[in-house]
């Protein structure tokens, strides 16, 4: 399976935004299918410096071929559920499991994010009222617990901050370490 790394879809190309959605493609024609999307990111205009996908093309394709996950917290449900507008993350549930017909699933995440654990009581319980499915994924960003501080260190060389700045924003926690489901951790 092919997989997006950088999967954001813009909104409405008039407003400031864009939320995250994780594309997998299922087969031949879904790898063509990311392909298309991908294509069409890099021609679109970039926004904050990255490549999106907009929304049109989403809507006006064969998607049967891919896999979408909603993109956790990142994810325009779970943006309008952190943001208390559950009526609107119901229509936007819907509308993803319309555009990706039995291949649209919920994404929950814990690793130590603010508000992790009020965001995966409502996304569980969006999921039962709409009968979705949920899938739970871990954003890995490096491979032992004992990396977080060199990993600090060079998202901060990256992005231009000193590592003592309390200031800095901090998107990362030191949960976000590669688990096994054989570990005790």
């Amino acid at each position: 399976m092919a997989e997006d790394p950088e999967g954001y879809e813009s909104r409405d190309p008039s407003r400031e935004g864009g939320s995250r959605l994780l594309l997998l493609a299922r087969n031949r024609s879904g790898t063509c299918r990311l392909c298309e999307l991908l294509t069409a990111a890099s021609l679109a205009p970039r926004r904050r410096g990255r490549a999106e996908i907009p929304r049109t093309v989403l809507e006006s394709g064969d998607n049967t071929g891919l896999i979408a996950l909603s993109g956790a917290h990142l994810g325009e449900v779970g943006q309008l559920l952190l943001a208390g507008k559950q009526e609107q993350a119901e229509r936007s549930a819907r509308h993803w499991a319309r555009l990706f017909p039995g291949s649209f699933y919920l994404e929950v995440q814990r690793y130590g994010q603010t508000q992790a654990e009020a965001l995966l009581s409502l996304t569980i319980e969006l999921a039962g009222r709409l009968e979705l499915p949920l899938v739970a994924t871990h954003p890995v960003q490096f491979l032992e617990r004992e990396d977080f501080t060199a990993h600090e260190a060079r998202v901060c060389i990256a992005e231009g901050y000193v590592l003592a700045d309390t200031r800095r924003p901090k998107a990362f926690t030191a949960e976000q370490y590669f688990k096994s489901q054989g570990r005790d951790e």
